[in-house]
């Protein structure tokens, strides 16, 4: 099959959410392999999505009419010492949740093991399905395969590496029973130990965001619950380069910071390098 570039994820603009999702696939055992493009979701024949060629595993959760199920959405890369531990978290923080859920595991081209970790996690934890690119698109694509996936009336976007801590599921759930709000958005207080460069970038990224678009992104991240209007917006948008937490604050929908301690991964070290940081920040900017 072919893979395609990620420029290629185009979204449907027909709201098409209502039925179980079907891709055009083999079956490989319990695994089904991905051709080169996505069947619309509810047979309607009015979409037609192509995405990174990629791997599908698990049944995802069929959407329900109320705000009680959710997908959390997690974008992997190179992270198989971790996977496990995060598994684990999630589901305790979970617990008290009365509603439907699944997690969505996006696997972004890794190199080690992650992929056969997160199939190995799918015999004994029903609720998590699997993407897997054929090679590394970005974390950005990883968050609108799984956005494109994600069956949930509501949607949580967190880091696969443990940053963003799962404990603070519960206090984001609460706050979105509130109908005045459709973005929950994690906002960091206290970081972990970041280098000096990838700091003062950040810093510097963020000014001139603000000054050139007048989005405060001033200590946001990609940590944030979305409802399903919020959702359906991001994926009509048609731009090929995408920068996901600027995007969903740009679409105007009330937003609820909930401030939380960012703390050190579970594992490993992180595969951002400067030069990935100035690619999103010269992305971002010029994005908008």
């Amino acid at each position: 099959s072919v893979s395609l570039a990620p420029d290629h994820a185009l979204r449907c603009t027909v709201g098409c959410r209502n039925q179980r999702f079907q891709p055009s696939s083999e079956s490989v055992g319990g695994l089904r392999r991905q051709r080169s493009s996505y069947e619309n979701m509810c047979g309607t024949g009015h979409c037609r999505r192509q995405l990174p060629d990629c791997q599908i595993l698990g049944v995802p959760l069929k959407t329900m009419p109320s705000s009680r199920s959710l997908s959390i959405i997690l974008p992997l890369h190179n992270e198989a010492d971790s996977i496990h531990l995060l598994i684990d978290a999630l589901h305790e923080s979970m617990r008290a949740w009365k509603g439907k859920w699944e997690i969505i595991c996006v696997d972004d081209g890794s190199k080690d093991n992650t992929w056969s970790s997160v199939q190995k996690l799918a015999t004994t934890h029903a609720r998590i399905q699997g993407l897997r690119f054929t090679r590394n698109f970005g974390k950005e694509a990883a968050i609108l395969a799984g956005l494109e996936a994600a069956q949930g009336a509501w949607v949580v976007v967190m880091d696969g590496d443990g940053q963003h801590p799962p404990a603070l599921l519960p206090d984001l759930l609460r706050h979105a029973e509130n109908d005045a709000f459709e973005i929950i958005a994690g906002k960091k207080r206290v970081r972990a130990p970041e280098n000096a460069a990838a700091g003062m970038l950040s810093r510097v990224f963020n000014q001139i965001m603000h000054a050139a678009t007048g989005l405060d992104l001033q200590n946001s991240c990609d940590y944030r619950l979305l409802k399903r209007p919020v959702i359906e917006a991001l994926l009509r948008m048609p731009e090929r380069i995408r920068f996901f937490r600027a995007m969903t604050v740009w679409t105007g929908f009330a937003q609820l910071d909930v401030e939380f301690d960012v703390l050190p991964r579970l594992a490993g070290n992180s595969a951002w390098s400067t030069r990935g940081l100035i690619s999103l920040a010269v992305n971002g900017i010029t994005g908008f």
